[in-house]
């Protein structure tokens, strides 16, 4: 296992990754790069259903948790 695989981070962050990928695979083909993961506005324009967005918004939440408490840990 790559040392920065064993991060509660890094593991959370590639999850919301993965997750944000099976997510959008049905968005419209001009979507396709200009998103940039904007959740919000995916779900705004109901390109996701609510339930899919909530689930992708609270593990964007769990994985910005854990990334800054790696980054408060690293001072």
């Amino acid at each position: 296992m790559a040392p920065h695989k064993r991060f509660i981070a890094w593991q959370e962050c590639h999850k919301l990754v993965l997750a944000v990928y099976k997510a959008t695979e049905s968005f419209p083909k001009h979507e396709l790069y200009g998103l940039e993961y904007a959740l919000e506005v995916a779900a705004a324009l109901e390109y996701l259903k609510p339930e899919v967005a909530s689930k992708l918004l609270a593990q964007q939440q769990r994985a910005r948790f854990f990334t800054w408490k790696l980054k408060q840990s690293m001072r």
